[in-house]
């Protein structure tokens, strides 16, 4: 047998999606390769987050108000390794805060009905 030694083509179009204070869903175009594609490494920071089979990852965890950046591998079924992608930014939402400026705009409702007179 012929050693397989093609790198499957480099993970390209990263986006997000569902962003949140906490979690984000990062998808991505396939990669192709001559004999296939076996899965993707996620890297958040630098660092391995993740290995999946499907181009779109939940990554959880996250920290408000933060941005991180993602890059995806991908591993052919020889473990051939791609070129990382370009990096993509994610920047989580920022908590909710209540200042007194906002707090203004803050209406409470009150029931006036009180049930121990009924």
């Amino acid at each position: 047998d012929i050693p397989d030694t093609e790198v499957p083509t480099t993970p390209t179009n990263l986006s997000d999606s569902g962003t949140t204070e906490n979690q984000t869903t990062l998808s991505w175009d396939a990669s192709t390769d001559d004999v296939g594609v076996d899965s993707y490494e996620i890297y958040k920071d630098g660092v391995l987050e993740n290995i999946v089979t499907e181009t779109s990852v939940l990554i959880n965890g996250l920290t408000a108000g933060t941005t991180y950046i993602f890059t995806v591998i991908a591993v052919d079924t020889s473990g051939n390794k791609s070129d990382a992608s370009a990096p993509y930014e994610v920047t989580t939402a920022s908590p909710i805060v209540i200042t007194p400026a906002n707090l203004s705009n803050l209406h409470i409702w009150h029931d006036e009905t009180d049930s121990s007179q009924m």
